[in-house]
């Protein structure tokens, strides 16, 4: 209250809110125009050329605009200010008045890694504020599980559905909340779906002070997967591919030479080298024979 005060005194002796009104120049000078214009106004309002009646009132003026430069002509309080408006916060949040009061935060309170997140998680996840908070999202949002999941902390639609599911049931039953008609559907679906092994069980707990083992600096289990997937796929396509022009050479290249009594025998042709088709061939070979395929089913 007491730097609220302050603010509004000197907004009262100022006349104007805003402290680049009070200087008389635009919101992005440079800091060259806002010295100047100190320096301007600090000539006109100094209380030495003022006479004895108004010298007290011009001292607190003066006073007053040299607070003002202190935070524009300081370029991390005039950022403070810009962002936030307020005098006491360009004043309070930075400098050495600013470092000091963050040292003292973290005296109190340490920094929070993922290790303490996951453990977090562990201990809140099946346990009864876990129940409580899901009840009351439930009933904020009149069974709009959507939204539930989305307030609810350390929930997961894709293992914990079934698990709500069955709270939120067991709740309405007992009579100590209403059955939604939004909750019904949704719980309608979520029954169709199979229910996760042990939708509590506890994922890779992260490096001491790290991060969780996937993503940028390692490929985890499921990434390798799936990159053997993909080159599993794209070697059966293409072995499909050669197979097939194989066949359709093979059937298509026998050509018939006469034996010397006058009867022919067919002889094979040797197949022409041919280049192992490029991806773009490939893709343009399945276009032909699924038009192809449509066709002979139209015409069926």
């Amino acid at each position: 209250q007491k730097q609220k005060g302050k603010q509004m005194e000197m907004e009262k002796e100022m006349g104007k809110k805003d402290l680049y009104e009070v200087l008389g120049v635009p919101r992005d000078a440079s800091r060259e125009h806002i010295k100047k214009a100190y320096h301007r106004m600090a000539l006109k309002m100094h209380p030495d050329k003022q006479d004895q009646a108004h010298r007290e009132e011009a001292n607190k003026r003066f006073q007053t605009l040299q607070r003002v430069f202190a935070v524009l002509g300081d370029e991390e309080k005039r950022k403070i200010y810009d962002q936030t408006g307020s005098i006491e916060d360009s004043e309070e949040l930075a400098g050495e008045n600013f470092d000091k009061l963050y040292h003292y935060y973290r005296t109190i309170y340490r920094k929070v890694t993922e290790e303490d997140i996951h453990d977090f998680e562990m201990s809140y996840r099946g346990s009864k504020e876990e129940t409580k908070d899901l009840l009351e999202f439930y009933e904020r949002f009149h069974g709009n599980m959507e939204k539930v999941f989305a307030w609810l902390c350390c929930s997961r639609p894709d293992v914990d559905s079934h698990r709500f599911m069955d709270t939120i049931r067991a709740s309405i039953a007992k009579g100590d909340v209403e059955e939604h008609s939004k909750f019904t559907s949704w719980a309608s679906r979520t029954s169709k779906k199979p229910r996760p092994k042990d939708p509590l069980s506890a994922r890779s707990k992260p490096s001491k002070g790290g991060r969780l083992k996937s993503g940028r600096g390692g490929s985890s289990a499921p990434e390798l997967s799936l990159v053997a997937q993909i080159q599993a796929r794209s070697s059966g396509r293409m072995d499909s591919l050669i197979s097939s022009l194989e066949q359709k050479y093979a059937s298509n290249g026998s050509s018939s030479k006469k034996k010397k009594d006058g009867k022919t025998k067919k002889v094979a042709k040797k197949p022409k080298a041919t280049h192992e088709p490029s991806e773009e061939d490939f893709l343009k070979a399945s276009k032909r024979l699924s038009k192809g395929c449509k066709r002979k089913a139209s015409v069926a």
